[in-house]
């Protein structure tokens, strides 16, 4: 009957343990088909992108469809998503509470004498009772843990959600400034041509003609080089976005220029700790680290297992008892244990105070960058709208033939080259504001233009 019992609780033991299921390594890449037919969540980062946005990449994709499919097929956020699981699993782990110890030890005699006929046996049932003392501190480390890794893996939406941005509008401001690029680039040509003409008929000089020239050439590599960073940057927003190396994406600008004022990134700076996910996962694991802390000293006190035993002899004589066993905190106490997890307490306390002082002086670094850029901006769509004024009465007087083509080429290219200025410091605007908004938590629907 014994047999049976135990027989019978060592296949129930069998039947609670995990399978094992084989899951072969793939041999080639493989790369969504259709971005139409991704699954996307149903809530991604709502924290950051801020509001419900249709997905519909049939028109182009704009900022916030970029961002979404980022966050949902990006290879290295779900190699985080990977690790994020690992990590909440070895926490899982170590909020178990250890199993009982079973001991079956038959005895049977081999050359016993009258009376010692019976087969011996000490059947037994152990636990680990100091387990049972620090369970509740190691699960709300545990349950601190997990937020952790929730909150870690968040911060990496983040920054990818800022890092699309960039991308996405490096690409759209350098596909308009090939277009300025390649208009000054003709005009060159058609003055260059013009000159060579006048040559022929020796009304110019050879050095109006180099000075040209050395302009057109200087164009024509800018031209070819901003082609090759377009390539780079879509070929690596493809990779961002976990596409093919071949597909080619339609983007549609949809980023303006939006204000943040003092009021509103003070607001925010003084929430920072409330909704920064790198600050708040910072200040979880300090919080799993202070009940690590608890739980070293907990373990000072004595180890302490208990079991109940049933022991029979050879004689037939039964016996019940029971076995109690206490570490004596004489040499070790987990003096050691107790001194890493206040270090690594003090480690964790200084990292949260760093990062939290350099939150603020990047906010203020970058809040000084965009004021000056933001003066700054104004003087350059006065002088694009006044070289345009002039380039198109130059262009008037070249069509009633009041100025040759050279003259007029002049104004045009002085106007074409203030534009591109203008669209430079556009994009370092965008780029400094759409760090500042990762930084202190503005959503990304605050910079669409619907």
């Amino acid at each position: 009957m014994k047999i049976k019992i135990v027989l019978f609780f060592t296949l129930l033991a069998l039947f609670g343990c995990a399978s094992y299921n084989s899951k072969p390594l793939p041999d080639k890449p493989l790369w969504p088909q259709d971005i139409s037919r991704l699954q996307l969540p149903d809530q991604i980062s709502s924290t950051q992108i801020g509001i419900q946005h249709e997905f519909n990449p049939n028109n182009g994709l704009d900022v916030i469809e970029v961002a979404t499919i980022a966050i949902a097929n990006n290879p290295g956020l779900k190699q985080a998503r990977d690790s994020a699981g690992v990590t909440k699993a070895q926490a899982f782990n170590a909020g178990l509470l250890p199993d009982p110890t079973l001991l079956i030890y038959p005895q049977p005699p081999i050359n016993g004498g009258p009376g010692a006929n019976s087969v011996a046996s000490e059947y037994g049932l152990f636990y680990n009772i100091s387990a049972l003392i620090t369970h509740s501190t190691v699960q709300h480390g545990v349950k601190s843990s997990e937020e952790k890794a929730d909150l870690d893996l968040l911060w990496q939406e983040w920054l990818l959600l800022s890092q699309s941005q960039i991308l996405f509008e490096k690409i759209i401001t350098n596909e308009s400034l090939l277009t300025l690029l390649l208009d000054k680039e003709t005009l060159l040509k058609n003055i260059e041509s013009a000159q060579h003409k006048a040559l022929v008929e020796k009304d110019l000089d050879l050095n109006t003609i180099a000075v040209n020239t050395i302009v057109l050439k200087e164009t024509t590599k800018q031209v070819i080089d901003l082609k090759r960073a377009i390539a780079q940057d879509r070929s690596a927003l493809n990779q961002m976005l976990g596409l093919s190396p071949d597909t080619h994406l339609v983007l549609v600008d949809s980023l303006t220029l939006p204000h943040l004022s003092k009021q509103q990134i003070n607001h925010q700076l003084q929430q920072l700790h409330h909704i920064r996910p790198d600050l708040l996962a910072l200040q979880k694991g300090y919080e799993a680290q202070d009940y690590r802390l608890r739980e070293a000293i907990l373990g000072q006190f004595p180890a302490i297992n208990f079991g109940y035993t049933r022991l029979r002899d050879n004689g037939a004589v039964i016996y019940n008892g029971f076995d109690l066993s206490v570490t004596l905190p004489i040499f070790n106490r987990n003096q050691g244990n107790v001194a890493i997890a206040q270090a690594t307490r003090q480690q964790l306390y200084d990292e949260y105070q760093n990062r939290l002082n350099s939150s603020f002086s990047d906010v203020h670094q970058l809040t000084q960058d965009l004021d000056f850029l933001t003066n700054q901006m104004p003087v350059l769509l006065s002088s694009v709208d006044l070289l345009s004024q002039l380039s198109d009465s130059a262009h008037a007087a070249y069509q009633r033939q009041d100025m040759d083509l050279v003259a007029y080429g002049q104004f045009k290219i002085n106007e074409i080259d203030k534009k591109i200025e203008l669209v430079k410091t556009k994009q370092l605007w965008l780029e400094q504001a759409i760090n500042l908004s990762m930084l202190i938590g503005e959503p990304l629907s605050n910079w669409v233009n619907k």
